[in-house]
C-alpha cells in the first residue's frame, strides 16, 4: 500500500467518524409493553369516546387514511368518510361500546390487536335498547411520530354463525 493510499485511507476513516458524529441518534424505540399498554389505551379510548357520544375523539384513534372493512359492507375509506358514518350512527344513538381483546402484536411500526366488542345502542329518545351485538374485529394500528398508535385498517365481522 502506497503512502497516498494509506494518507486517503486514514482522511477517509476520519471523515467517517466526523460524518457520525453529526448523525442525530434514532428515536428511541418503546418497548414490547409499552407499545403493547399503547394500544390497549386506543382500545379504552374507543370504548371512552362512544359512551361520550363525543364524535371528534372518536376521529383521534384513526390515521387519516384509515378503512373499515364491515362484512356485508362496502370499505368506508378515510377520515371523512369514517366520520359520517360514526356522526349518522352518533346522531340517532347512545352508543357503548365494550372491547375484548384477546391478541396483541407488535411487528415495528405496525400493531394488530384482535377480539370482540360489544356494541349496545340505545334510541335517544326512548332510552330503550334498540340493539346489542357483539362481533369480532382486529384492528390493524401504524406507530405515529410521536410514538403513539393510531387504527391504520379495522376489520369486523358477526360472530353468529352464518
Amino acid at each position: 500500500m502506497t503512502r497516498m493510499t494509506r494518507t486517503y485511507l486514514v482522511i477517509l476513516g476520519i471523515a467517517g467518524l466526523l460524518a457520525a458524529c453529526d448523525t442525530p441518534a434514532p428515536a428511541p424505540v418503546a418497548s414490547r409493553d409499552a407499545d403493547v399498554a399503547a394500544v390497549r389505551a386506543v382500545m379504552d379510548r374507543v370504548e371512552q369516546t362512544f359512551a361520550a357520544g363525543d364524535l371528534d375523539a372518536a376521529m383521534t384513534v384513526f390515521t387519516d387514511d384509515a378503512v373499515l372493512l364491515g362484512q356485508g359492507y362496502a370499505d368506508i375509506v378515510g377520515q371523512a368518510a369514517i366520520r359520517k358514518t360514526y356522526a349518522d350512527l352518533m346522531n340517532q344513538f347512545r352508543t357503548e361500546v365494550v372491547m375484548h381483546t384477546v391478541e396483541i402484536e407488535i411487528a415495528g411500526d405496525l400493531a394488530f390487536e384482535r377480539g370482540s366488542y360489544t356494541l349496545t345502542l340505545h334510541d335517544k329518545t326512548s332510552g330503550q335498547i334498540v340493539s346489542e351485538t357483539r362481533n369480532r374485529h382486529a384492528h390493524i394500528l401504524k406507530r405515529q411520530p410521536d410514538g403513539g398508535w393510531k387504527t391504520w385498517r379495522m376489520l369486523t365481522n358477526s360472530e353468529a354463525a352464518p
